[in-house]
């Protein structure tokens, strides 16, 4: 088939698609270990979001605590 000075054979129209089937296979193989490491940092993350704060104090029936280390968290928060 010829048209505007392009011509292309059956053969070349049947090998475009051919190929751009298994690009779409490979698209969706190499998507899925992505939607699984999502899906697996997601759950927990939402979990944590949504659970209610344990009360440690009522827990350990605690009156005081020690905190050790000032390099990060509470720690360098009480020592400044």
């Amino acid at each position: 088939m010829c048209e505007e000075g392009i011509c292309t054979s059956p053969d070349v129209v049947a090998g475009s698609i051919f190929f751009s089937t298994y690009a779409i296979y490979i698209a969706y193989i190499l998507a899925v270990p992505t939607i699984v490491w999502l899906i697996s940092y997601s759950i927990p993350q939402i979990y944590m979001a949504i659970r209610p704060v344990p009360n440690l104090k009522k827990r350990y029936d605690a009156t005081w605590s020690l905190v050790t280390g000032s390099g990060s968290g509470i720690g360098k928060a009480l020592a400044f």
